[in-house]
Formats: C-alpha cells, structure tokens, sequence
C-alpha cells in the first residue's frame, strides 16, 4: 500500500514539475519573441533615423563623412537598450573599414549582403538579422543583431523566474503531502490493513464471512469501498478452495483404493460447491465398457452405456459437457429442474480414464459463486472442477498403473493364471487359516500328458495356444473359491479349500474330462492329437502339514498316475497309521498354542 502511495506521490510530483517545465518555456518563448520584436523595430526604425539626423547634421555643417566619422556615428547610433546590436562601414569596393561590436564570424554575412542607394530592406541571414542604411556614394553601412545573443540575455531573468516557481512547487508540495498522508494516506492504510488483517484470520481459519462487513472508508467512493470488500472475499474463498485442494492432494495420493478415492472427491468438493451427487464410471479398455465405481446416490445405469461407450458423449467426443434442466444433448444424463449437470473426461497421459459426472443444486450455485463477484457460476464451478478432475485422472492412471504391475507380479503372462510365486505365498495363508479352524485342504498337481512331444512335433506357437486353451478350460471346471496356478513348464497346482480327498477326486474327474472334452478343430487344431492331464491329489493334514509336504505329495501321486496310463486321477496312498497320529498330534499342539 505504502509502495503504491509512493508511486502515486511520484507521479503527482512528474505531473507537476512537467507543467512547470511547460509553463517556463511557454514563458520564455514570448519573452524572446518581444525581445526580438523590440531589437527589430528599434532597428529599423531608431538605428536608421539617428544615423540619417548625424549625417544630415553633419552635411549641413559642412563636415567631412570619412570612413572613422561614418564609424563613430555607427557606435553613438547603436546605444540600444536590451539590443545587443553591432555596426559596419563598407566602402564602395564593398570591404569593411570601420565596425562596431562585430564579430569575427559576423563579416562574411556582412559583406555579402547585398545594398545600393535604394536598398534599405531588412534581411534575416542565419542567426543574424540585418539592415542596410544608405550612407554616401562611396560608403555604405549595414546594422544588424543576433537571436542568439537576443535569447542569451534573456536567461538570467528565465532562471530567477525558474527558481521562484520551484520554490513555490516544493513548498506546495510538501504542505500537499502532508495533508494526503494526514488525512487520506493514513487512514486508508489502517483501513486496508484492519481488512487485512481479518483476511488473513479468514485464511488461517477457512472460514469466511457470510457477508460483506458494514464498515467503510468514508473519504473512498462507495464503489471503489466495495471492491475491496469483494476482493478481500476473493482471497478469503482462494484460501479455502487452496486448503482444500491441498487435503485432497494428500489423501488422494496416499490413496490406494478406487472407490475410496472417488468418496474423498465427493466429500472435499462438497465443502466447495452444492454437489448433489458425483459418480466415477471407468473404462475398461481390454473389455470396451464402462464400469461405475462409485456413485454418491446409487444411480442404475443402463447396460446399452456400459457396454457401449460410444454412446456417452464425453467419453466419445472427448470434450465436457455442461446441461441444463430441459436440455437432451446426451440422453444418458438427464438433468431434473433445479439442477445443473456437468461432466468431464478423466484424461491422463493422453489417456482417457473414464467420465466424472457431477450434479450441482443450481439455485445454491448461482448464491455461493456468484456472490462475490466470480462472474458466471457455472464457469467458476467447471474451473475449481477442472483442477480436481485433473488430480483424479492422475490418481487413477496411478491406480490402475498399480493393479498392472500387481497383476504382472502375481500372474503369468501367458495363460493369465497366478504364478508360482502366487501360490507359494498363498498356500502359507491358506495353510494358516485351515490350521486355525481345523479344515481340511486339498491340492492337485495336473500335467498335461505329451506336452513336450506336442510341443516338438507342432511348434511352440501351436504348445502356447494349447496351454492358454487347458488353463482357460481348468479355471471353468473349478469353483470360484478354488484358486489355480501356473507350477511351472506344463504343470499346473489347485488348491480347494475346506475340500477333503474323496470330494477333492470328484473336482478332478471333472477337471480331467473337461480337458479330454476339448473340442480342438474349433480353434483351428484339429490336426493335433487328443490333449489330456494327468492329476495327482494330496490332502491336507493327512498327506502333509506345510506346502513342501502338500506339493511333494500331489507330485507323487501324478507321477503314479502318469505310470499307471496317464489321463486320470490318482490320490497320494495312505500314509502309514504312526505318521498320521504323529502329524494330527502336532496339528493339534498348533491348534492349541
């Protein structure tokens, strides 16, 4: 504020000194154009009449007119007050023989004035002005002066002038200045400052006023009063906007859950705006559809928009859509009176991501946002929208970027199955949990019979298709609570929860036939042979009490059934009746501690 006062005081005194600095020129100007008026009637008129009276006199007295007489009437005649005027005598062969006050540079101009008998006109040559007088047939005189000489002596009286107003300047000023600070600099600077002050408590707090304060600065126009109140409010709503912006950037990056991210969206922004709901649709692009993951009041959405995202105008042209009550420009979203619906595509890295779809009360928008002059409501909503949707995209493409490296993790990239490691891990849960509740456990260990000889006679291309077809074929004819992964080459190990050995074989014979029934010419294989799988089954806690003991079992077991034929089940035969006791007992100690 003070810099700004300042600035204006500098201005002010720029303003002055400019109209003063105009003024004197102004004022010198005609100065010297009387001055120079002056010398050129006294020229004209007193040089050339005195000259004329001496030389009358002295005809009449009979004197001789010699070159030094002609000269010293030169000197008495040019005693001209304010005129610092010069003379010359030239004979009749035009050359200079007497002079008064003339300067070296003044004699070419001199002699090359023209002059005869009649000759009497006044002649401006350069900087000099000059007059020819008729003398006598042999002599000739010519008087003259020089603006410069005509303006130089009027600076003395231009300076004291120049002295006398800046005087006069710095002394108003000074008395101006005080009186701006007294009255008008330094209570407007306490009155910014007291507002100030409460917009800073506004900011640390979050909270501000409802309403314009009644308080105003009496001496400042109405007008300009009130624009500082609404900027104050300005800066009051920025630094609300600004702190909840910020906690949304620190939940939404440590976020890890979609739906989650999405209900911190919906419960920030509405401490911002009057949301009525907010819904999250995602794009499978693998699938092609769109997949709601989360909306505010549980909306249905129809299956022809979800497996058909083309049908969604923001997600089609990639653009947002603002639509008001009455308005149909996308079917799939209709507006209800009193609403304002706005929807935007969730873009990250040039990628679409999904679809926000916000629904704001649209009376409590046009109150909130437009009350301290933001302009048009639903262009200030989309602009505080557009920075949290960019956040979002930005948390979901991080998300989803997550869930694929996971899924890369635990997953073998051929036939979609978990992967050994996968299962390892898994088998120790799962160990624990049957262990806890005293269930039994069951696994398989499948090989597809032949494989390596398929593999050789056929190509690996034609091997791969076929292992991604049996792993396929093996995830249908499980339960949904039985998990499946990839061992390792052509092998492959179940687990079944709470599952003991006969129910175990069933799953199996049904594992097995669903293999054998493979209809190959449908995928174009029909010139290979029949592909089947062999399955060798262990039960936990019978067959062994950790997954190294659970899988050498299962192993064993597939390889009695490879020997015995190959395409069938065989379970791990019993183990002798002391092992049994010895591992129920120590089943039973765990269980116990």
């Amino acid at each position: 504020m003070k810099s700004t006062v300042a600035k204006y005081n500098m201005l002010l005194i720029v303003m002055i000194l400019t109209v003063a600095l105009a003024s004197l020129a102004f004022n010198h100007h005609l100065i010297y154009q009387d001055r120079l008026a002056h010398a050129r009637q006294m020229l004209s008129a007193s040089v050339s009449h005195h000259v004329a009276d001496h030389l009358r006199e002295d005809r009449r007295d009979g004197k001789p007119l010699s070159a030094a007489r002609l000269t010293e009437i030169v000197h008495e005649s040019l005693r001209i007050p304010g005129v610092p005027a010069f003379g010359a005598v030239l004979d009749g062969e035009n050359r200079i023989v007497g002079a008064v006050g003339l300067a070296e540079g003044m004699r070419q101009a001199v002699v090359a004035l023209p002059g005869g008998p009649g000759d009497h006109a006044m002649t401006e040559n350069g900087d000099l002005v000059l007059l020819p007088i008729p003398a006598t047939v042999d002599y000739r005189i010519v008087a003259g002066f020089s603006r410069e000489a005509i303006a130089r002596g009027i600076w003395p009286i231009t300076a004291s002038t120049t002295l006398f107003v800046a005087a006069a300047l710095a002394v108003y000023f000074l008395l101006a200045f005080a009186a701006l600070r007294h009255w008008i600099v330094a209570p407007l600077i306490r009155f910014l400052e007291t507002r100030l002050r409460g917009s800073i408590d506004g900011i640390v707090s979050g909270n501000p006023p409802a309403a314009l304060p009644e308080t105003r600065f009496n001496l400042l126009p109405e007008e300009i009063s009130v624009n500082i109140e609404r900027n104050m409010m300005a800066l009051h709503t920025w630094a609300r906007h600004k702190a909840s912006f910020d906690k949304f950037i620190a939940v939404s990056t440590a976020e890890n859950n979609k739906q989650q991210l999405a209900a911190n969206l919906y419960n920030i922004l509405g401490q911002e705006l009057p949301i009525r709901n907010l819904a999250i649709l995602e794009i499978n692009h693998s699938l092609n559809r769109l997949t709601p993951i989360y909306d505010a009041a549980g909306e249905p959405y129809s299956d022809d928009l979800l497996a058909d995202p083309q049908r969604c105008f923001v997600y089609r042209s990639g653009s947002r859509l603002v639509q008001m009550p009455g308005e149909t420009v996308c079917g799939h979203c209709r507006t209800n009176a009193g609403e304002v619906l706005i929807c935007k595509p969730l873009v990250a890295a040039g990628k679409e991501m999904g679809v926000c779809k916000l629904t704001l009360d649209r009376e409590r928008m046009d109150h909130e946002l437009s009350g301290a002059g933001n302009g048009n409501p639903v262009a200030v909503a989309e602009a505080l929208l557009d920075t949290y949707v960019y956040l979002t995209s930005l948390s979901l493409s991080n998300l989803t970027l997550l869930d694929s490296y996971k899924n890369q993790a635990i997953t073998d990239g051929l036939t979609g199955l978990y992967n050994r490691r996968y299962m390892v891990e898994y088998m120790a849960s799962l160990l624990s949990i049957s262990k806890r509740g005293s269930k039994s456990l069951a696994l398989f260990m499948v090989d597809i019979d032949n494989f390596k000889r398929l593999n050789d006679e056929y190509g690996h291309n034609v091997g791969d298709q076929v292992l991604k077809t049996v792993a396929r074929t093996m995830r249908r004819a499980i339960r949904e609570c039985d998990i499946i992964a990839r061992y390792g080459g052509e092998e492959f190990v179940v687990t079944l929860p709470e599952t003991d050995s006969a129910m175990a074989s069933e799953v199996g014979e049904r594992l097995r036939e669903a293999v054998a029934g493979i209809e190959w010419d449908h995928l174009g294989l029909g010139n290979i042979p029949q592909v089947t799988v062999s399955v060798g089954v262990a039960e936990f806690p019978l067959h062994g009490y950790s997954h190294y003991h659970l899988t050498n079992a299962a192993d064993k077991a597939l390889y009695v059934a490879k020997r015995s034929g190959k395409n069938r089940v065989v379970i791990h035969e019993p183990l002798p009746q002391e092992m049994i006791d010895d591992r129920v007992e120590r089943f039973h100690e765990e269980v116990a501690t």
